[in-house]
């Protein structure tokens, strides 16, 4: 009986697998519905019922409280929704991760929820951000931009572009790296209706300089495992290939190849030299501190603007989380920990690999605005007095906001909600240095 039965299983197994065929890939066409029916959730305000009615792998690699507070945060960042847009843009990753955005027009500016969906239409993963949807950028009468992509050692695909002046067409050009500042921003490194290095790249290209900017890797997916983000793999590895692909392009320059940093950016540009050996550095709103304390500063700053809300006691233990992790002797003992949203492999991978400023000897120019609310004087006295061997062009710029653009006195980040662009004696400056 047992040898009938066994025989019989067998039967079956061997007829399933001959009428078993591989599973096609599905087609964009066949993710957009999944898409909309989350939205239409959102739409209505009810991330609850927009969580479950996605798919079990979304369900599995996110807990349905952490969708519904990156929504609330969502629209408490761009405002109530006005208005329905619809999909922005869908594109392939890789062969095996599609990419859906979904817009809607709020009352302060766009929000854009980005899908992650697998080959078989199952939605793997979902983050927000904000974007001006009636943003259409057009390069200056001359200038080009010339689309690129790179794929990373952990296989992201990221998105960029150079931009080329006029001058390029005649001879080889000077030319700038862009590094964005922090959080997941794309090449523009737009925050609010601010395209700071978007106005940036067009601003050197009238003066001559060409540039390359690119997504960054968190603004290109959702998927690297937040226990190992770090500095190396979110600036170090990636802009290490862009300025490969930059300086080994004939129409530029490749003696006279700048960095230039804003932000985060502006705090890792000089690590990232000390293999690139650039012709200079060009740091803007950067700070030469360890990032835990500017993080602490920009919590007590924010708490002083509304001192209606009792955190600091949560601030206060953020700090000593973050003095903890730096005080682990290994990155294993490090990364279980997390301080002011960071894992704690991302402090302790960057404080480990902090460079000596004073080793530095080349030209570099620092820049601040002197109504900046997110960088303060000791960040600014950490670089002017850490670069104590450079030739260093200092300038800082009366009422001009962390993005260089006119301040309105808010000291608030929503004050970047308003249209304004890079003040042109900034770019001027800038401009002039690389061309000295």
């Amino acid at each position: 009986m047992i040898r009938k039965i066994v025989a019989a299983l067998l039967c079956i197994a061997l007829l399933a697998l001959c009428g078993c065929t591989k599973k096609e890939p599905a087609t964009v066409d066949e993710m957009i519905p999944l898409a909309q029916t989350v939205c239409d959730y959102l739409q209505k305000n009810d991330p609850s019922a927009a969580f479950a009615n996605s798919t079990v792998s979304l369900q599995y690699s996110m807990q349905e409280e952490s969708f519904v507070s990156m929504w609330d945060s969502a629209l408490e960042t761009c405002g109530p929704i006005v208005s329905t847009v619809g999909v922005l843009q869908t594109r392939w990753d890789s062969a095996q991760r599609c990419v859906v955005d979904y817009a809607f027009d709020c009352e302060r500016i766009g929000l854009v929820v980005r899908f992650y969906f697998n080959e078989y239409a199952e939605m793997i993963g979902v983050t927000t951000y904000s974007k001006d949807l009636y943003d259409q950028p057009a390069p200056p009468e001359g200038i080009t931009e010339e689309a690129f992509e790179i794929t990373t050692e952990e296989g992201v695909v990221l998105h960029g572009v150079i931009c080329w002046p006029e001058q390029a067409k005649d001879g080889a050009v000077p030319a700038a790296l862009l590094l964005p500042g922090a959080g997941a921003v794309g090449m523009d490194c737009a925050y609010g209706k601010v395209t700071f290095l978007r106005d940036m790249a067009y601003g050197l290209a009238e003066k001559g300089i060409a540039s390359l900017r690119m997504n960054k890797v968190s603004y290109e997916t959702s998927e690297i495992s937040s226990l190992v983000f770090s500095i190396d793999m979110e600036y170090i590895k990636p802009y290490t290939q862009a300025y490969a692909l930059l300086t080994q392009d004939s129409r530029v320059d490749a003696s006279r190849v700048y960095l230039l940093g804003h932000d985060l950016g502006a705090t890792v540009a000089p690590r990232l030299d000390q293999t690139l050996d650039s012709a200079g550095l060009i740091l803007l709103s950067g700070t030469a501190r360890p990032l835990y304390q500017l993080h602490y500063d920009q919590n007590q700053q924010f708490l002083s603007m509304h001192p209606e809300l009792d955190y600091r006691a949560q601030i206060t233990q953020q700090l000593a989380n973050a003095e903890k992790i730096m005080s682990k002797s290994s990155a294993f003992e490090a990364q279980s920990e997390t301080a002011f949203g960071y894992n704690g492999y991302y402090y302790w991978e960057m404080g480990q690999n902090t460079p000596d400023l004073s080793l530095v000897t080349k030209p570099v120019f620092l820049g601040r605005g002197l109504e900046d609310f997110q960088t303060y004087d000791a960040d600014w006295t950490s670089l002017t007095q850490g670069f104590a061997n450079a030739s260093v062009t200092a300038k800082q710029y009366d009422g001009l906001s962390h993005l260089f653009t006119p301040s309105l006195g808010t000291q608030e980040t929503t004050e970047y909600f308003e249209k304004a662009s890079v003040d042109q004696t900034v770019i001027n400056d800038v401009a002039a240095f690389i061309l000295q």
